[in-house]
């Protein structure tokens, strides 16, 4: 239980915010800027919507509305999409308005795809919409969140001051070795980073070569798929903590000895 509100509590409180790409561009205003024609709005809309929003694999959002997603989709899925769709076609508008010819270049085209990925699963409420619909699942954490909390979630701050006492007083926590594996589970599916969540390897399902195929990922990701059992799984393991620093003093006193050896054997 104290688990479960400490995640819910860290992930809710993060912020998002609009940023400069690599060429200067801004990301993150949802209305175009002044002057923008209606011709390039409504280009920038359709691009949008069919060949960056449709094709995100942390959303799949439909070509449509919100309406064709399940009732579970658009209270996961539908927020991400929202975002989408706001966020990105102001930010195509200013590439093709700075460069007429940004879009003939197919690495350049890759690249501003991309950039709104990245950008937009960064953004806290895509996360936290998931996040919250599975914390308030009863099958999930076996008792009723909305009960405790209330749909918005009131209560949860009197219930982390009931919960933050230890029993035995505070234990060192170490991360587990695990986290560190190139290619264990976390590194492979424990966040949004992992590389089962990254795009390539959601968008490639079949792929076996690479990171895809050593971590098995089969186009899915725990991060995305299981948010909430991902995240109380990398805090039991603490992967939140930094790894250990490498022993580089006991590596120098080690030379150092040998070093002293050699010279007394020398001497001799």
């Amino acid at each position: 239980m104290k688990l479960a509100l400490t995640l819910f509590a860290s992930v809710f409180g993060m912020e998002g915010h609009g940023k400069l790409d690599d060429d200067n561009i801004h990301i993150g205003g949802g209305a175009f800027d002044p002057g923008t024609t209606d011709g390039l709005a409504l280009w920038a809309i359709r691009k949008c919507k069919k060949k960056v929003c449709a094709v995100w694999p942390w959303a799949q959002c439909p070509l449509t509305d919100i309406s064709d997603m399940t009732k579970s989709g658009r209270k996961t899925r539908g927020p991400c999409c929202h975002k989408c769709w706001n966020k990105c076609p102001p930010y195509l508008a200013r590439h093709r308005d700075n460069d007429h010819g940004v879009f003939g270049n197919a690495a350049k085209r890759r690249y501003l795809k991309d950039e709104v990925w990245k950008f937009l699963q960064n953004d806290i409420e895509c996360e936290t919409s998931r996040l919250k619909d599975e914390f308030m699942d009863v099958s999930n954490v076996g008792l009723n969140m909305e009960a405790y909390f209330g749909t918005d979630g009131e209560n949860m701050g009197m219930l982390m001051m009931q919960n933050t006492e230890g029993i035995d007083g505070e234990v060192e926590e170490t991360r587990d070795e695990a986290c560190d594996e190139k290619f264990g589970w976390y590194q492979c599916n424990g966040h949004k980073f992992g590389h089962c969540c990254s795009n390539g390897c959601l968008n490639n399902p079949d792929k076996s070569t690479g990171k895809c195929g050593v971590c098995n990922c089969n186009g899915k990701c725990d991060y995305r798929d299981r948010m909430l059992w991902t995240l109380s799984e990398s805090t039991r393991m603490n992967c939140h903590l930094p790894p250990p620093p490498p022993a580089e003093e006991e590596e120098e006193e080690e030379e150092v000895i040998e070093e002293a050896v050699i010279e007394y054997e020398a001497e001799e």
